[in-house]
C-alpha cells in the first residue's frame, strides 16, 4: 500500500517552541498537517508522528 504524501509524519526543526501535533485514532498526520505546516513557517519545531491505529 502506497501513503500519500500528506500522511507522512512530519518533522521540522525551528528556532521556537517545540509543537507535537497527535492525529486521532483511525486519522493519519494529514488531519494535522495544516497545523504543523502554520507553526513551522512561524519557526516553531513541529513533530507530527504517524501512530497505529
Amino acid at each position: 500500500m502506497t501513503m500519500t504524501e500528506s500522511a507522512r509524519p512530519m518533522a521540522v526543526d525551528g528556532d521556537r517552541t517545540g509543537v507535537l501535533l497527535i492525529h486521532g485514532f483511525t486519522g493519519s498526520p494529514a488531519s494535522v498537517r495544516p497545523w504543523g505546516e502554520h507553526f513551522a513557517a512561524l519557526g516553531h519545531t513541529v513533530r507530527i508522528p504517524r501512530l497505529p491505529g
